[in-house]
């Protein structure tokens, strides 16, 4: 199986978070994300 690299914006907000990264986790994909603000 080839492990792919995403890059989500917007990794902080609920579709980002929960959504996508989950389940791209659970899958052993390797996630890359960003956030508007650095506090986040």
């Amino acid at each position: 199986m080839t492990v792919r690299t995403w890059i989500i914006t917007g990794v902080n907000r609920s579709f980002g978070r929960r959504r996508m990264k989950e389940q791209l986790l659970k899958r052993g994909e390797r996630v890359a994300g960003t956030t508007r603000n650095r506090n986040s």
